[in-house]
């Protein structure tokens, strides 16, 4: 079992407030990547195409169903597009067996090409639940499945499932098809006079045929596959019954009816909702397994993380990545001043990180929706926030950059060559930070939607006080993981079992501080603490709600007696708009510690016509001084300068004080500390276990 590390951090001004200790687990960050979403249909064949790929390739190139067989039609003429598209016509007709073997040769080709472009991963689209056709007139699906035999010996499909493909669909409640599509008329638009139909993810047929089109999509090379609608999932079939009944008694819960289980009945439909998640969670396994065969190494990469941290959790955490599909805002979605105002992604990149599992976040973002705002559209210098708000946040993740967009080969370009050039910076850290705040996605599903909402504004109050902070999740809220932290803040937790609140009320015994925002249960053992510290123990304080925009950031001066700022503030509104994190890696060979700081200017107004952003001159960054530590080096990174920069600093009572000359977008403030205690013998073989 491997020690763990501790870093004192932070040291309270009271000597009441006892805990004063960092323990970073076994890190999970990874370098960031340049991500690009191309649902051309011209790709196959197309040297012109590749050699557009080829003059910035992207780290992560997502294709639409540039794929041997589509999910929803089967092997068809179309290539290229999502579900809505290429729904008609001759897009549609069936291909013959020879022509899908042909197409087989044709994609393997043009992966190998783009590997060889320098693309790391390739993935295409497929969805998690889409059939298409009309099951009464045998078209689109069906006229597929009646001819399946004639293509299973040359594409590895296997037996036809016997059971019709009507059969595999969700079902609502009385039995009849569950919609999830906006119908306009008598069909689904996209595919009139066909229907688009949702298939159930606990149906073995519909897994065994999803699996072959993934298969044959490792076959021709692919790294992975994009899994859309990755968490949508409400059915009432019969497989789903059967599979509640099991899943209900392996939990022990008390009712295993999932045909009881609606919405009116809230404790009944939270865990048929945990239920459906955890289906869509083990068909992203399943998928990864069928094409392991033909690559070990074979990626998920999943739709349906925005809005959902709940399914984030439980559907996704064991995918390689999960999209945040924002398209819908009032100011649109891309990062950066609009109207006044911060947009941002910190929420979401950082929920994923601190689940400390297999997942990394992508953003999709969009200017408006279904109609642009050319006001809010992206620019260069937004575009490239966008990169450096994924190096700072997003570990392992990345930020869309459209292929049709004129300035976006030059960003992929620049970010990657700086993501892979200071690729050791962002593998394996951990969080470096004071502040914990309880992100419980789950919340949502015991029917507390406010929880997030909450969350999001504790978080917004911190970035604007230039204040690195972490989520603890449900799994993590443990008394050995919360101590790491002097202060804990619960924002609207109207749901939680005696365990975390017992957990909690230990946390203040030990020194530990709480700060309790809106809605929190009135059983709680935190209630009775308010206000009343005593010897050794941490103090409780309370909050209806955020209407003092510094309200959590007083708290931590004031009652928590923290230093938490890292970036100093001189008086300038812009600093507000600067956010900050904060990552620490320690050799375990000789104790040495690693402290990086990245910075993030969003003063970069949105729009195609905007100005570019004015560079922030003199900053003073703060870190508190670390015992058993002595400073060996200091400098300063950024994707604008190919060298490191030499920083001026000094040693102040309240830490080590860096002066920061100019931030343009994102800079990484790197802080090397070298141990001054001998490092622990090393242990003899003989007792390695």
């Amino acid at each position: 079992m491997t020690a763990l590390l501790h870093i004192a951090l932070f040291a309270a001004a009271s000597s009441t407030n006892v805990i004063q200790v960092y323990e970073p687990i076994s890190g999970l960050t990874e370098p960031p990547i340049t991500y690009v979403l191309d649902y051309g249909s011209n790709h196959v064949g197309n040297a012109e195409w590749l050699a557009q790929v080829a003059a910035a390739p992207p780290t992560l190139l997502h294709l639409g169903k540039d794929v041997p067989m589509t999910h929803s039609w089967g092997p068809v003429r179309a290539l290229g597009g999502e579900n809505q598209a290429f729904g008609k016509g001759d897009a549609i007709t069936l291909l013959k067996p020879a022509e899908v073997g042909k197409r087989m040769t044709n994609i393997t080709g043009m992966v190998r090409a783009l590997h060889a472009a320098g693309v790391k991963m390739v993935m295409p689209y497929v969805c998690s639940m889409t059939l298409a056709g009309h099951d009464q007139k045998r078209t689109g699906f069906w006229a597929f499945y009646d001819q399946w035999v004639k293509y299973a010996a040359g594409c590895d499909l296997g037996l036809r499932p016997a059971p019709d493909p009507v059969k595999w669909l969700q079902r609502q409640p009385d039995g009849s098809v569950q919609r999830f599509y906006k119908y306009d008329g008598d069909f689904y638009p996209a595919y009139e006079p066909n229907h688009r139909y949702a298939a159930c993810a606990n149906n073995p047929n519909w897994q065994h045929w999803l699996s072959r089109v993934v298969s044959l999509a490792a076959k021709c090379g692919y790294d992975g596959v994009f899994t859309d609608n990755g968490a949508s999932q409400r059915c009432y079939c019969a497989e789903c019954q059967k599979e509640f009944r099991t899943w209900a008694t392996h939990r022990k819960l008390a009712h295993t009816d999932l045909m009881r289980a609606a919405p009116e009945d809230a404790g009944r439909y939270e865990q048929a909702q945990r239920f459906w998640l955890e289906s869509m969670h083990r068909l992203q396994l399943r998928l990864r397994t069928a094409a392991m065969k033909h690559n070990p190494d074979f990626k998920i990469f999943a739709n349906g993380g925005h809005n959902r941290p709940e399914a984030v959790k439980l559907a996704f955490a064991d995918s390689n990545f999960v999209m945040f599909e924002k398209s819908v805002g009032e100011r649109g979605t891309h990062p950066g001043l609009a109207g006044g105002r911060v947009n941002h992604n910190v929420v979401e990149l950082k929920y994923v990180q601190c689940l400390r599992k297999m997942v990394k976040p992508v953003i999709l973002t969009r200017s408006g929706y279904p109609k642009s705002q050319p006001e809010f559209e992206m620019n260069r210098a937004s575009a490239a926030l966008g990169c450096a708000e994924m190096a700072a946040f997003g570990n392992g993740g990345g930020f869309l950059i459209r292929p049709n967009w004129p300035d976006g080969a030059a960003v992929v370009k620049q970010y990657r060559a700086f993501y892979e050039r200071n690729a050791d910076l962002y593998r394996t850290n951990d969080s470096f930070t004071p502040v914990a705040v309880a992100f419980w996605g789950e919340q949502k599903l015991a029917g507390n939607k406010k929880h997030a909402e909450v969350v999001r504004q504790v978080s917004d109050q911190l970035l604007a006080s230039r204040v690195a902070f972490d989520y603890v999740v449900e799994d993590c809220f443990t008394n050995n993981f919360i101590r790491r932290y002097p202060a804990l803040v619960l924002p609207e937790i109207a749901h939680a079992g005696p365990k975390w609140l017992e957990t909690a009320a230990s946390y203040v015994q030990q020194g530990g501080n709480v700060m309790i925002v809106g809605a929190h249960p009135e059983n709680s053992p935190l209630l009775p603490m308010i206000k009343t510290r005593s010897p050794g123990r941490g103090l409780v304080s309370r909050l209806d709600s955020l209407d003092e925009p510094t309200a959590i950031p007083s708290w931590l001066n004031d009652y928590v007696h923290v230093s938490a700022q890292l970036l100093a503030d001189d008086g300038r509104e812009e600093l507000q708009r600067v956010f900050v994190n904060c990552f620490a890696r320690r050799s375990r060979e000789t104790g040495d510690i690693r402290v990086a700081i990245h910075l993030v200017n969003y003063n970069v107004p949105l729009g195609a016509n905007a100005p570019p952003p004015a560079p922030l001159g003199d900053l003073m960054v703060r870190l508190p001084v670390l015992p058993n530590l002595k400073l060996r080096g200091l400098t300063a990174l950024d994707p604008d300068s190919p060298d490191a920069e030499k920083l001026e600093w000094k040693q102040g009572e309240s830490g080590l004080w860096v002066k920061l000359p100019r931030l343009a977008i994102y800079k990484i403030v790197v802080v090397d500390f070298a141990s001054t205690v001998p490092p622990p013998p090393p242990v003899p073989k003989s007792q390695v276990f």
